[in-house]
């Protein structure tokens, strides 16, 4: 299996906006819902920012580049895959410091707000991942609207300086698994057309018997 940067983070965005797509317009998510669509997004979006600083210097994705020169000089020597394979160890920067990055060091710009309603959205993960989070309706539907305008603006921007992303976007099939709740629904609706066809067996039958009786007393 090959599973490169940009496909990596094209999937994680495509899980996010699907959700968005399907929840936004009526807020009806669900604590799951919104917790997929935050972590997804956050995960495609740093993963995207690698990809983009990966083409001007693969150096740039790494927290501390002596480790980085270290284990790139050890897989050329052992002819290796990857510096990982070289240092398993090795860190990466996270993804608000890959959009700094880009900003400063190659020619993707990353503007203020964007950067900030990012980091918004960063807040709110960790949150999720390390406490609990309490919102009001109010400010729910605040943070919903939030994470899809800032899904927007990244798509723009990747869009913008990733001459292919557009295309591998639309192309890149996402398939999602079936879930216990897929069956369940599944389950449902077999029971349901069974039920029906049922009834209408039942009363196919009753229909008999009282025609037939009919038929008996207008003989008699």
């Amino acid at each position: 299996m090959q599973f490169n940067l940009l496909d990596n983070g094209i999937d994680s965005l495509k899980a996010s906006g699907d959700i968005l797509l399907d929840f936004y317009l009526d807020y009806e998510f669900e604590r799951h819902q919104i917790k997929d669509a935050v972590f997804h997004l956050m995960h495609g979006v740093e993963i995207v920012s690698k990809y983009l600083l990966s083409q001007k210097n693969e150096e740039l994705l790494f927290k501390k580049l002596i480790e980085y020169q270290e284990a790139r000089k050890k897989m050329e020597d052992d002819n290796l895959f990857s510096v990982f394979d070289a240092n398993p160890e090795i860190r990466t920067i996270d993804g608000m410091t890959a959009l700094k990055r880009l900003d400063s060091q190659t020619r993707v710009k990353i503007d203020d707000e964007l950067y900030d309603s990012l980091n918004q959205i960063r807040l709110f993960r960790n949150q999720l991942t390390h406490y609990t989070v309490n919102l009001d309706d109010g400010e729910f539907v605040s943070l919903v609207t939030l994470i899809r305008r800032t899904f927007e603006k990244i798509i723009i921007l990747f869009e913008k300086n990733i001459p292919q992303f557009k295309n591998r976007f639309k192309e890149l099939a996402r398939e999602e698994p079936v879930t216990e709740y897929d069956e369940y629904l599944d389950r449902l609706e077999t029971l349901s057309l069974m039920a029906h066809e049922d009834a209408r067996l039942d009363y196919d039958d009753d229909r008999d018997d009282i025609l037939e009786s009919q038929a008996m007393r207008d003989k008699d």
